[in-house]
């Protein structure tokens, strides 16, 4: 019996202490509200103006992203037969960059079942899978920029020149999305 009421406080303390942080929501209509946030596994959050404010739930159909814990986390609708994901949008300019929160590779270099792959050896810090979105059109980019994804920066010959003498690498995806938003508006 001590075992089941020792089990059953455990629970109730996780369930009534859900992790909320302060945070901003982005509703569809352009508006926001600032408040706390805990993620739900659906998908959604639940939020609360303050600490004893009412919870009220939310999804992709409501919000188009929110502020959480140091992140902006947005919904994007990346594949058209799938509802939208939820991206953490790391670089916003004329080229947004965003990731999936779940490493495609972890520390070890082991692949993540979820994106399926190949070992590629020791790695020294997580590799996340990355998308862009360009002229309003969502391009999955995986865990480097290809050969393929190269004819979407022509317009930066700057840009393109460095990443054939290899300034940068095809795996810096910031360091290239950055150059191609602070300095490529300007070339002709």
């Amino acid at each position: 019996m001590k075992k089941l009421l020792f089990l059953f406080s455990i629970l109730s303390f996780t369930i009534t202490y859900a992790q909320y942080a302060p945070g901003n929501i982005f509703f569809n209509d352009g508006t926001f509200s600032k408040g706390l946030i805990t993620m739900t596994d659906e998908g959604g959050i639940k939020f609360k103006k303050a600490k004893d404010s009412t919870v009220i739930y939310y999804d992709h159909s409501e919000i188009e992203g929110f502020d959480y814990k140091g992140k902006r986390l947005k919904y994007v609708k990346v594949y058209s037969d799938e509802p939208p994901r939820l991206l953490n949008e790391k670089i916003k300019g004329k080229i947004t960059l965003y990731n999936d929160d779940v490493p495609a590779y972890n520390f070890l270099g082991t692949p993540n079942t979820a994106f399926g792959g190949q070992p590629i050896g020791s790695i020294e810090v997580d590799l996340f899978y990355h998308f862009i979105k360009m002229d309003g059109e969502i391009i999955p980019i995986g865990i480097r920029i290809k050969k393929k994804h190269l004819e979407l920066f022509n317009s930066c010959p700057s840009l393109i020149q460095k990443i054939e003498t290899k300034e940068f690498k095809r795996k810096h995806i910031y360091d290239i999305i950055s150059y191609y938003n602070e300095h490529c508006g300007q070339e002709s």
